[in-house]
């Protein structure tokens, strides 16, 4: 298991929503994600995800092999950025 703390982070605080596509028709929509953690693995890449919630920040992992990932941005912010 990798070491979050070395891990690179990216500010996705302008994204309204994410949704996760997988091969089987299976979506993960995510809402109010604030960082994006990502491991890159031979196998597929890893994310995970910090939340902000009403009450707290919250930690989720993304089951690996989606084939895709959508969002949607916050009013005002671009519709893209890497």
């Amino acid at each position: 298991m990798a070491n979050i703390e070395k891990l690179p982070q990216y500010d996705i605080s302008n994204e309204e929503y994410r949704v996760y596509h997988y091969p089987d028709g299976e979506t993960l929509r995510v809402e109010g994600a604030v960082t994006l953690i990502l491991e890159k693995r031979a196998d597929g890449d890893r994310h995970r995800l910090i939340v902000q919630t009403p009450v707290r920040k919250e930690g989720w992992y993304i089951r690996p092999g989606w084939t895709a990932i959508s969002w949607s941005g916050k009013d005002g912010s671009p519709a893209i950025e890497f």
